[in-house]
């Protein structure tokens, strides 16, 4: 069954009835049965309660030792009741930033790899490199490949050197 954590919004697998930890925030939280009914948390021992046998036996300076009363120990955090059926969240949050790649640097890093076109893979490289570098700039920080371009971009200007060189070698013939 798909449930939607309450803290963060995350969808997980549960079973229901049961209960699940989220893969992304780590709570832990309730699946609701087959009618979307979720059990009810059990309720809290007052602090004026009977004590339990167990407890009245316990040794001195432990809880239920007779000498200290129980309301005098912290109780253990109760977790918040979750009533109905609604498991999203009650505000929109902002999903995580996933990085992609931007598309021209793999082009400039391919097309400088690839030198065997001269002087066109060279200029394809440099000028598809010099764009995705912008263009990673501009969305500040929700894409990467800076690296793959500038790799391009050198990688180009290698080839374009080399073809130049060739083609002054071919000239001075």
């Amino acid at each position: 069954m798909r449930v939607f954590c309450p803290n963060c919004g995350t969808e997980n697998d549960g079973q229901p009835g049961g209960t699940v930890t989220c893969a992304t925030c780590t709570t832990s939280f309730a699946v609701p049965n087959a009618q979307g009914i979720i059990a009810p948390p059990p309720a809290p021992v007052p602090a004026n309660a009977p004590v339990a046998i167990a407890e009245r036996s316990a040794p001195p300076g432990q809880v239920g030792d007779g000498a200290t009363p129980l309301s005098q120990y912290a109780s253990p955090p109760q977790q918040p009741s979750v009533t109905g059926a609604v498991f999203a969240p009650s505000a929109p949050r902002k999903p995580a930033q996933v990085q992609v790649t931007n598309a021209l640097a793999v082009v400039s890093l391919i097309s400088g790899l690839v030198c065997c076109i001269p002087f066109v893979s060279p200029l394809l490289a440099i000028g598809t490199g010099l764009a995705a570098r912008s263009q990673i700039a501009a969305t500040g920080g929700q894409q990467k490949g800076n690296d793959l371009a500038l790799a391009g971009i050198v990688l180009g200007v290698a080839s374009l050197g080399f073809w130049g060189l060739w083609l002054i070698g071919l000239v001075s013939r």
